[in-house]
């Protein structure tokens, strides 16, 4: 009995989270080695925001951390990219909600970007091909209208990093909480 409680609550806590725990396995298994073979031709990322709010696509980037085993330095580059689409569709808020129409933009690895990567590469291979590796998105928002500020971001964030493999969600339904400046 109490192992199934435990596992209840283990599926609970996966069905609300914003990073899933696929992505977190997915994630796990790259390391320096597969960082050196990154195409930056063959990576994509969509970002997708509710409705309430617009994207500012010339802000967005991939950054790219990589920290070798044993030492204490990490190496990070910021990828720029190029919006390749903007299109509005429908995402899971979650199991038991409705979807939500949302505006997803996508985006690929521009050419300065892809200079970054290889120069970031040469480190890699430097290093050993050993350590942590990490991908982070970021990006800036505005809100559609002026009226009075009156709902979270929701956000869902995935990244192709091989033209073989699907998306991996990094954030996936995040309300963000927002304060106008």
């Amino acid at each position: 009995m109490p192992v199934i409680v435990v596992l209840c609550f283990l599926l609970s806590l996966s069905g609300c989270a914003s990073i899933p725990f696929a992505t977190m396995a997915k994630l796990s298994q790259y390391d320096g080695q597969s960082i050196v073979q990154l195409d930056p031709e063959q990576m994509l990322v969509k970002v997708s925001v509710g409705n309430s709010y617009s994207l500012k696509p010339n802000s967005t980037r991939l950054q790219l951390s990589f920290q070798p085993e044993q030492q204490n330095s990490k190496t990070e580059a910021a990828l720029s990219l190029k919006q390749l689409s903007k299109a509005q569709e429908k995402r899971s808020v979650g199991f038991f909600s409705p979807d939500l129409e949302v505006m997803t933009y996508e985006f690929a690895v521009d050419q300065a970007g892809a200079e970054t990567l290889k120069q970031m590469q040469q480190q890699f291979i430097k290093a050993g091909h050993k350590g942590a590796v990490s991908f982070t998105v970021e990006t800036s928002f505005d809100h559609k209208d002026n009226s009075e500020i009156k709902e979270d971001i929701l956000l869902w964030v995935d990244l192709r990093v091989f033209e073989k493999e699907d998306y991996i969600s990094l954030i996936d339904a995040a309300a963000l909480k927002v304060e106008a400046i």
